[in-house]
């Protein structure tokens, strides 16, 4: 299951930007390389939390599902075809 969560910091290495500290649901914060965020875009009008609108956790896990559904996980490998045997 992906943490769903906001950036709140930026840090920067060397001149450029390498970690981001996230603010979970829970008030829990990590600090995580920028690599392995994933950006999830909202309009202004979503940007209200969803406990003020009365989403449930089921259906707040739904909508994770389908916003995320598309998003490759770089650490899963990758499965091998045919075409991969080729020289």
């Amino acid at each position: 299951m992906w943490k769903l969560g906001r950036i709140v910091e930026m840090r920067k290495g060397k001149g450029v930007i390498r970690r981001a500290t996230v603010q979970l649901a829970n008030g829990t914060r990590w600090i995580r390389p920028v690599s392995l965020l994933l950006p999830m875009e909202i309009t202004g009008d979503e940007t209200e939390s969803t406990e003020e609108f009365g989403v449930d956790d089921c259906e707040q896990e739904e909508m994770i599902k389908e916003a995320t559904k598309n998003i490759v996980d770089p650490n899963m490998e990758r499965e091998e075809s045919e075409s991969d045997d080729l020289p």
